[in-house]
């Protein structure tokens, strides 16, 4: 879907939505960490770095303070991490971008029921 796609109410909507976000004392920091989050977790959410990956990188990963975006879903790293090889065969499904992400959301959510406990659609929101 382009732009084009779009009916003009909803892009304009869309476009005053991002402006906002733009210029939000609350986001602002949330924006400026994208770089340095990048750069720390990009290596690990590769298909070498899921093979090596730790439960406590993954949990790590989770911590407000670590991801600097989504708060609460550490309480989820002990559930999800219990099956490290289901964990890692689940990331690597997502990752594999030769399949549409909603196919790719669909086989880790088979059912709306998540493959891997408490990886579900909070974590891949």
């Amino acid at each position: 879907m382009s732009a084009r796609d779009l009916n003009p109410g909803v892009l304009g909507r869309l476009r005053s939505a991002l402006s906002s976000l733009r210029t939000d004392d609350e986001l602002k920091p949330l924006i400026d960490a994208r770089d340095e989050v990048l750069g720390r977790y990009r290596p690990v959410f590769t298909p070498e770095g899921v093979a090596r990956l730790s439960a406590e990188e993954f949990r790590d990963f989770l911590m407000f303070r670590n991801n600097r975006h989504w708060s609460g879903l550490q309480r989820l790293g002990p559930r999800v991490t219990q099956d490290m090889g289901a964990l890692r065969r689940a990331l690597l499904d997502l990752l594999d971008e030769q399949i549409p992400i909603n196919q790719r959301l669909n086989r880790l959510l088979p059912g709306g029921r998540a493959r891997v406990k408490k990886l579900g659609k909070a974590c891949f929101s």
